[in-house]
């Protein structure tokens, strides 16, 4: 007798992921009636989310047809390896630009979900506010951000030979066909191309515009703009677009990747599941909007049907739940605290704080150049100086340079886009703390502006603040050259220098790193010649002196020196709240150095730390005016704007002091 072969091996093949994949094509049909009920079937009263509805239908198709027939990825997870039996693969695709597709696909829908409901939000509530302008670099973006976040993966492919042997050698679960040539090993980092995703934001933004709508619709309820009928009306095409986005998410690799866990019938069934995302999409979205049921319904049945006999039905999500049993094999993941010690970790999380930090400095640009109050415009250009000088900084740390550092020693090398430019090292680490020395120099123009302004105007101080104004850039220029000048030889400098601290790892000896000096103290000594922080302190204590003068020799009222009072309180949390993010890494490693301290963990978190200093600046500025945010929540809350009269915030009225 020969033994038959099980159906449970067969879900393990190739055979039958291909037969089920070309099946699932036969939703084509389904997705072309779906095209036109959008198109031509759409209430006249719908025509606003006509485009973002067929926009998101179009992207649904499109990655259909990719899982379906295109691509067909044979995947072996836990690991990111695999090979394609679609016909891209027949004409000579590379696998990479394969997997590159479908990401890119995977995100567009995710954005187009965000832009339907954005586009519902906008239509409904924000017509006539500040969002009309934001909201088509906002689209822009997210889609900017949807075709470049798997780039970092994209251009990080590893050597074949190599990755595989490490990879698959951690996994003695998987076959042995893994290491034939037609398997693609993407990365040897399955955490990281998550990481990567967490780059695109959309999923948390549809969210965002979901509670927005929800929020608006209870307060217009509250105050009796809408009836209770018209409240309904406008909660049911959320509540199907929410349903019908909502109704075809799968989550089934998740517990594969925690667990390493391997199972090819389980990883075939999955990839057909999420082949049907596009097909679960154009059947929800008919059934869920009546003006396309009853469209299809009356060519089918034109005897039988009337309009008035049917009733509008909402769609039960219906998750698909997978359970693993003990008994299998497992495969051990990698300690997450190792992954802190490795250049993914650092350049990932700076992508990630770059990203997310592009469009809240650009927000805050704006607030300064458009939003800033005429009373002060004296302090605008002080501010933009400032937050486009912690703007560059955030790039340069989170782009240009990124740089992977060996504290307690002054030694590291870059991660950047400056260093594929072949841009050397030492001048990487100058323009940085040049910019460094950017940012002080600007907080303390900020206070002395506002100084000028109140007390100096007529004082022999407007005659030395241009000279002193230069004489600070010029020192901000130069303080670092010593240490550029005295970089030391750096084979003879690494012997002598990493020799005294042994925990260092032995690739510091590499051609790749460079030492900056054997003299860390000394660099120290360089910084201080930047005076700027103790220049800041005292244009803040004369402005403190100054007003409590004014008040006791009845110049001021005591109205007027409350005003004051408050803005100057609004600059000096905007200063101090992102210093943390400085302050807290500099101890550390000024701990790390006094006591020859070295984990490589901690010194990417001090750096990622800091990269977030023009991020949390520029949310500071935005949140502590009231001007700016006053802007912004009118954007998202136009039917109904409170003022907080106890806030902290400056109060919009003329004063010639400003």
């Amino acid at each position: 007798m020969c033994q038959n072969v099980s159906f449970f091996h067969f879900l393990d093949t190739p055979q039958f992921l291909s037969t089920t994949m070309y099946i699932i094509c036969l939703g084509l049909p389904i997705h072309v009636i779906g095209a036109i009920c959008i198109i031509f079937k759409t209430p006249s009263q719908m025509n606003s989310m006509k485009w973002p509805m067929h926009n998101l239908h179009l992207w649904c198709a499109s990655l259909d047809s990719s899982f379906s027939f295109l691509i067909v990825p044979f995947m072996y997870q836990p690991v990111l390896a695999g090979y394609s039996l679609g016909i891209l693969n027949e004409i000579g695709v590379p696998a990479k630009d394969m997997y590159y597709l479908a990401v890119v696909q995977i995100a567009g829908v995710i954005v187009s979900v965000a832009y339907l409901f954005e586009a519902r939000f906008f239509i409904l509530y924000a017509r006539e506010t500040f969002w009309k302008y934001l909201r088509r670099p906002w689209i822009l973006i997210n889609y900017i951000i949807a075709f470049t976040y798997m780039i970092p993966t994209y251009l990080a492919v590893p050597d074949q030979k190599t990755g595989k042997e490490y990879q698959f050698g951690r996994y003695p679960c998987l076959p042995n066909e893994v290491y034939e040539d037609k398997v693609f090993l993407l990365s040897t980092w399955s955490s990281g191309v998550a990481y990567n995703m967490c780059v695109n934001t959309a999923g948390q933004q549809t969210l965002l515009f979901v509670g927005l709508i929800f929020w608006n619709m209870k307060k217009s309820m509250g105050e009796a703009k809408w009836s209770k009928r018209t409240m309904s009306m406008h909660r049911i095409p959320v509540y199907y677009s929410f349903d019908y986005c909502q109704g075809t998410t799968h989550n089934e690799h998740i517990p594969n990747l925690y667990y390493s866990y391997y199972n090819q019938g389980a990883n075939n069934i999955s990839i057909c599941l999420m082949a049907t995302h596009g097909l679960v999409s154009s059947l929800a979205i008919i059934y869920l909007h009546k003006s396309y049921w009853v469209f299809i319904l009356q060519i089918s049945f034109p005897k039988w049907f009337t309009v008035e006999e049917r009733k509008i039905f909402t769609l039960v999500n219906m998750h698909n739940d997978f359970t693993f049993q003990n008994n299998t094999e497992m495969c051990q993941n990698a300690s997450f605290f190792h992954f802190l010690d490795t250049p993914q970790f650092l350049s990932t999380t700076m992508c990630i704080i770059c990203l997310i930090g592009l469009p809240i400095h650009v927000i805050g640009a704006i607030c300064i150049i458009f939003k800033t109050p005429s009373q002060m415009n004296s302090m605008k250009w002080p501010m933009l100086n400032l937050h486009l000088w912690s703007a560059s900084l955030d790039f340069s740390f989170g782009v240009l340079i990124v740089p992977f550092m060996y504290q307690p020693v002054l030694a590291g090398y870059s991660l950047g886009i400056l260093n594929e430019f072949g841009v050397p090292m030492k001048d990487m680490f100058y323009l940085a703390v040049v910019q460094i020395g950017g940012v002080m120099v600007a907080v303390t123009i900020l206070f002395e502006t506002r100084f000028f302004i109140l007390y100096a105007r007529e004082t022999f101080w407007k005659h030395l603040r241009r000279p002193w104004l230069v004489l600070n850039y010029l020192i901000c220029l130069v303080y670092f050259v010593p240490t550029y000048l005295a970089v030391p030889d750096q084979k003879t400098g690494k012997e002598y220098q990493f020799g005294r601290y042994p925990c260092l790892p032995n690739e510091v000896y590499e051609d790749k790193v460079f030492l900056l000096t054997t003299w860390s103290t000394g660099v120290g000594y360089n910084s201080l010649l930047n005076t700027t922080p103790q220049q800041t302190l005292i244009f803040i204590l004369l402005i403190y002196w100054n007003m409590k003068k004014s008040m006791s020799g009845l110049k001021m009222s005591k109205k007027t020196v409350d005003l004051h009072r408050r803005f100057m309180r609004s600059l000096v949390l905007q200063v101090t709240i992102p210093v943390v993010t400085v302050i807290l890494p500099q101890i550390y490693n000024t701990i790390a150095t006094y006591n020859s301290y070295y984990n490589q963990g901690l010194n990417n978190i001090s750096i990622c730390i800091m990269t977030t200093h023009g991020l949390v600046s520029s949310i500071s500025m935005i949140y502590l005016h009231k001007s700016y945010w006053e802007a912004i929540h009118y954007s998202f809350c136009p039917q109904k704007f409170l003022v907080d009269d106890t806030a902290i915030f400056t109060k919009s009225i003329q004063m010639k002091h400003f």
